[in-house]
């Protein structure tokens, strides 16, 4: 039965309250795992009481996503989707510097990241639509002065989703920790809270996105600046962000690493992605002569054991599902290093896993990654 489109709640249709549940409980967590007070399954779908934009986006990502991993019949999305745009049409053009527009559009923009494999084509609609609105923000610094927790979490997901973009295209980065957040300190306060920390993590990612695919030259000054700020980043966070299990078995393939909590398992993973392309773009390895060859092949082997941790990872927190959607995204990239069998065999199961359980796309990835493993 299609769901009751609605205004306020309570809804009056078990179709409706089922997609708004799947929405709290399960959707959220793709755009809460760096944030203590859950905006996004507490603040979005109280504004959603009042707001049928917001409402009717809600409902048609989680049907989206149910459609993906439970089998939801697809038209139930469909329709729910056409419902959310007759409202957000018109409203995006007089309520762009509205926090809550901010909201619907990352929860659109996860959509449409639903739909396109990770080496696939994507349209970015709503990712444009997004970076506009967030640009709205960065020329008012009355706005930007104000920050609300909905609006910084909803800015975060942008930041996250631009992030995935430039990665999965190697293209530069449309909007910046700088731009987005300019009273962001580049140091690393005691005063922190956890999430704060794994947010950092976050954002020290993205400036390393920004340098690895800026259309300028690479200076060595600012990747060692880069390569600072990572190790900085894993000397100086809380003790709350070890492990509390830690098995370096040598029969598995990949560690396993537990977290407590979400932010302390996608603050590592971030910090890790970072270190991946750091040591994959170092622009100061040797560039000719059996230098070069040697330095190459210790980086591969850095790679090769960072890209394994996070695969561990993913595996050894699976309430944490986006830790899959963040090591597929280092698989793809860098899953050609590993060359044992095992090893292959545990990362494709993470991919694997991550179209399962959250819906993600990553066919194309996994066939691109048999070839490659099939040269070596």
């Amino acid at each position: 039965m299609e769901p009751q489109l609605f205004s306020a709640y309570p809804v009056r249709d078990e179709q409706s309250a089922r997609l708004i549940r799947h929405f709290i409980r399960v959707v959220s967590q793709f755009f809460d795992f760096c944030d203590e007070q859950r905006h996004f399954a507490r603040t979005v779908p109280e504004r959603a009481r009042s707001d049928v934009t917001l409402a009717n986006a809600m409902m048609a990502c989680a049907a989206r996503h149910l459609s993906l991993t439970e089998g939801l019949d697809r038209t139930i999305a469909d329709a729910c989707y056409q419902k959310c745009l007759e409202a957000f049409i018109p409203a995006i053009a007089t309520r762009v510097d509205d926090e809550t527009m901010l909201a619907v559009t990352v929860i659109l923009r996860f959509m449409e990241e639903l739909e396109v494999p990770i080496t696939g084509r994507d349209s970015q609609d709503h990712l444009m639509g997004t970076q506009a609105i967030v640009r709205t923000y960065e020329q008012h610094s009355d706005i930007q002065a104000d920050t609300s927790g909905l609006l910084r979490a909803a800015k975060m997901a942008a930041l996250r989703q631009d992030m995935y973009m430039s990665l999965t295209t190697q293209r530069p980065m449309m909007l910046t920790r700088r731009g987005m957040f300019p009273q962001t300190s580049e140091g690393m306060p005691e005063q922190w809270s956890d999430d704060e920390w794994a947010n950092a993590a976050v954002g020290h990612c993205s400036d390393v996105l920004e340098y690895v695919f800026s259309v300028e030259q690479r200076s060595i000054d600012r990747y060692q600046i880069l390569q600072a700020a990572n190790e900085e980043w894993r000397l100086s966070k809380p003790a709350s962000f070890a492990p509390y299990y830690v098995d370096h078995s040598p029969g598995s393939a990949s560690p396993n690493l537990s977290f407590v909590a979400d932010w302390h398992t996608m603050g590592s993973m971030y910090n890790l992605l970072a270190s991946l392309l750091l040591k994959a773009h170092d622009p100061t390895l040797p560039r000719l002569g059996p230098s070069r060859r040697i330095a190459v092949a210790s980086a591969d082997e850095e790679i090769r054991k960072s890209t394994l941790a996070m695969a561990g990872i993913a595996r050894s927190n699976p309430d944490t599902q986006s830790a899959l959607l963040v090591a597929s995204m280092a698989i793809a990239m860098f899953g050609d290093r590993l060359t044992a069998q095992a090893e292959q065999q545990a990362v494709d199961h993470v991919l694997e896993q991550t179209q399962a359980k959250c819906g993600w796309p990553t066919g194309a990835a996994r066939q691109m990654l048999q070839t490659a493993w099939q040269c070596v």
